[in-house]
């Protein structure tokens, strides 16, 4: 959201005042002109008490937005009268907050200038998106300033509105350059998504396991090398002292195994035992320049971004977690050792920030889920330790990366860097500090791999997002079961239905309701013909099937259906039958208007689908969804029946209608 644009202005010759925090260093000195170095030194010491506990993303947000917002209502306050008070209440008392009316004031003043997407003070885009975020922003370090009594508590109101979209799965994309379809009917659609949502899984897996191995491999024979060297780094420093660029036969030829492991024992005394070398600047340059230079030493000495950004994905494509929880993962992701082929991997952060700095329960459940006796918000989830066909596993994959990083995570811990205790942690190009900023990941090296694979032929030139991982997991997962959506909330860990059907794509709601259409009308058929002699026979099935059928639409409340009901029927369900529906609800006549009738009321359910789905999903699962899955029924059994000749005719009557006006669609909620 915010970058080194933020920085500006900051050379002006006062002063310097460095926020300090979460593992970075943000300068707010353009403060100073406008209160004083005294304070800027108040709101330094503020910030950083403020971002105590938050990752580094979220504290770099929080400062950079305070620091905007003081920024521009200092520049500004001669047009703008609550930043005017709120700049002069600064000044009064270095050491007191201003008043709650003055600060409101200030923060609704800033509110008003992000909903004109006319005004850039506060941000260059007019993204409307863009700039509610640096709303939700603001509003979260004012509650933070307030926890620590630095500012007052303030009510702040207002929402800036923006256009949301879907966010489709693989398939999706596929679909949409060409590689996916065309579809013979619904149920085709839905076979074809399924495969496809899987093998771009698995390609993409396949691609990263194979990034991830090749890392591994260099780090392994690294290790290798310097393990088979007698030498030790100082008499290799003496050497390169003594003999200069002429290097002898100790320190091997230009090209060989042995110049290398020596360059690589060199490199890593260098980085992770700070080792300091005697010989001067010029001769090590030379000699790392023979091996091909230090970035070439770099994959030797593992917790390389290449291998970071592989092993982060593969761990999101097995297990459809949310980034923030898979970032939060600690140095000791296990919890016991392997338990009938599955080990239990552990969620150190139970908790994700939303909107309005909201802090909302976040668990990674599974089938095998089961709450941590010592804490009842952590959850594990259970992985297995092979794979049957021999391909590199989560947990496998966890235990190789935390080899390739205990060098660098040793170092750390031995001076004291928190990071040392963070499972995904990377060096710099030539530093030897643990980083455990994940920010890259999703901005820089994601889209490196993805470009890296632009020719691949199943995800090739897809501009695929970690979003979509995790909506193509639930999707994988919904699909190849039930429609239920118990089972998608649960590994998606979603509280409510609302937000698990944001995740599900018209496309797959779409065919998985078609696919319960064709199970609702077996259903529905088996309890309309009860009664009828020889139904079974005139069905093509056999009895017991036809019974059974019976039996689980009474049991699933298809008893509106039966038109006759048995006396043993009614007894069974002690004179108050389950159904609801009135008789002419439950009875469809096909006569010519009544088929219009139904095409007309199909269209208006089908226009109005999507607003009420997103805008109030309870009322679309509890009223819409049973009417629509009555007509939809009777739409498809009048297109195979002996109706199909009258009924298409009425179709074509009802949208001649439409086209001249003579008819409407009904208002349908």
């Amino acid at each position: 959201m915010f970058d080194e644009r933020d920085d500006r202005d900051f050379d002006i010759g006062h002063a310097t005042v460095l926020v300090e925090s979460a593992g970075l260093t943000s300068n707010i000195s353009n403060l100073v002109p406008f209160l004083g170095l005294e304070r800027a030194r108040t709101i330094k010491t503020a910030l950083e008490a403020a971002v105590v506990g938050d990752s580094t993303p979220t504290a770099y947000k929080r400062i950079a937005i305070f620091r905007r917002f003081m920024f521009v209502a200092g520049t500004q306050e001669s047009v703008e009268p609550a930043w005017a008070d709120l700049m002069a209440e600064f000044r009064k008392c270095p050491s007191s907050p201003p008043p709650q009316r003055v600060v409101e004031a200030a923060a609704q003043a800033a509110f008003r200038r992000l909903s004109d997407s006319t005004d850039f003070c506060f941000c260059g885009t007019d993204n409307c998106r863009t700039r509610q975020n640096y709303w939700l922003e603001l509003q979260g370090v004012l509650k933070k300033l307030a926890s620590i009594h630095y500012l007052p508590n303030v009510s702040l109101y207002g929402k800036i509105q923006y256009e949301t979209g879907r966010t489709p799965v693989l398939a999706d994309l596929a679909y949409e350059e060409g590689r996916l379809g065309p579809f013979d009917s619904w149920e085709d659609q839905e076979l074809k998504y399924l495969e496809m949502n899987r093998t771009m899984m698995k390609t993409l897996r396949a691609a990263l396991v194979s990034q991830f191995e090749d890392e591994h491999q260099q780090f392994a024979r690294g290790n290798a090398l310097k393990g088979a060297l007698s030498l030790t780094v100082e008499e290799i420093d003496e050497e390169l002292q003594l003999r200069g660029e002429f290097y002898g036969a100790r320190l091997g030829s230009t090209g060989s195994e042995r110049r290398l492991a020596i360059a690589l024992k060199l490199f890593h005394a260098m980085v992770y035992d700070d080792f300091k070398p005697s010989a001067n600047c010029y001769r090590l340059d030379h000699f790392f320049s023979s091996v091909g230079g230090k970035s070439a030493l770099r994959p030797y000495l593992g917790a390389t971004p290449r291998a970071l950004v592989a092993a982060f994905h593969i761990i999101l494509i097995d297990t459809g977690w949310n980034p923030q929880v898979c970032g939060d993962l600690s140095d000791e992701p296990f919890t016991g050792g392997i338990k009938r082929g599955h080990r239990t991997l552990r969620s150190v952060a139970s908790k994700k920030i939303r909107a309005g700095d909201k802090l909302i329960e976040a668990p990674i459940p599974d089938f095998d889920a089961e709450e941590s006796e010592n804490d009842a918000a952590q959850t594990t989830m259970s992985l297995q330790a092979k794979l049957p066909n021999g391909e590199l596993s989560s947990v496998q994959l966890i235990e190789m990366w935390l080899t390739m990083t205990k060098p660098l995570r040793d170092r750390a811990e031995r001076i004291g860097d928190p990071s040392s205790k963070a499972l995904w942690i990377w060096r710099s190009r030539e530093g030897s500090y643990a980083i455990n900023r994940l920010h890259e990941i999703a901005t820089i090296w994601w889209s490196g791999f993805l470009n890296e694979h632009k020719n691949d032929e199943v995800f090739g030139g897809l501009s695929i997002t970690r979003r979509m991982l995790r909506k193509t997991y639930g999707h994988i997962h919904s699909a190849s079961g039930s429609f239920f959506t118990n089972l998608s909330m649960a590994l998606l860990d979603h509280d409510t239905e609302r937000t698990n059907r944001l995740y599900l794509s018209e496309t797959t709601i779409r065919v998985r309701y078609d696919t319960l259409i064709r199970k609702f009308m077996d259903l529905w058929e088996a309890v309309v013909i009860n009664g009828i002699e020889d139904a079974a026979q005139k069905l093509g099935l056999d009895t017991k099937v036809l019974e059974l059928r019976y039996n689980l639409g009474l049991a699933s409340g298809f008893g509106f259906a039966n038109v006759k009901p048995s006396k043993a029927t009614v007894s069974n369900a002690n004179s108050s039958p389950p159904w609801t529906l009135g008789k002419n609800a439950r009875i469809f006549v096909p006569r010519p208007e009544s088929l219009i009738e139904l095409h007309l009321a199909r269209l208006a359910m089908k226009k109005g689908e999507e607003a009420i789905a997103s805008v109030n999903p309870d009322r679309w699962t509890r009223m819409w969804l049973p009417w629509k899955a009555i007509t939809d029924a009777v739409h498809q059994k009048l297109l195979s029946s002996m109706h199909s000749v009258r009924y298409r005719k009425a179709i074509a009557e009802a949208e001649r209608r439409l086209a001249n006006s003579e008819a409407s669609l009904p208002a349908v909620w």
